[in-house]
């Protein structure tokens, strides 16, 4: 992914307080996952208080904008494609499929 299409995941990820796994599969680590969140919050396209992270007008703004230009409308603009999720094979639908463990990461609690 390029540095525009992580940036738009990750204000996507705050537009709709989700999980930052995606993120991190694709090369964030934590202090640039911090760093990102700090320009965000300098450009004025987010906003941080004590309970929560979330777009101002202008973030809502840039996302709209960005999606357009990427050519992703509608509630397209909020899928992104995440090719190595994909299982290789089909599994019956009574059947029930475990992802692996991802070395390096500890459970959340």
């Amino acid at each position: 992914m390029s540095d525009e299409e992580l940036t738009l995941l990750l204000m996507q990820i705050i537009r709709n307080d989700g999980n930052i796994d995606t993120l991190l599969d694709n090369g964030f680590t934590y202090s640039s996952l911090s760093l990102s969140i700090s320009r965000l919050k300098e450009d004025g396209l987010i906003e941080i208080d004590s309970r929560q992270i979330q777009l101002t007008e202008e973030g809502r703004r840039w996302f709209d904008r960005t999606t357009r230009t990427a050519g992703k409308r509608g509630i397209y603009k909020y899928f992104f494609d995440s090719r190595q999720y994909r299982l290789e094979e089909r599994y019956p639908v009574e059947a029930v499929y475990v992802p692996p463990k991802i070395e390096g990461r500890s459970p959340v609690e």
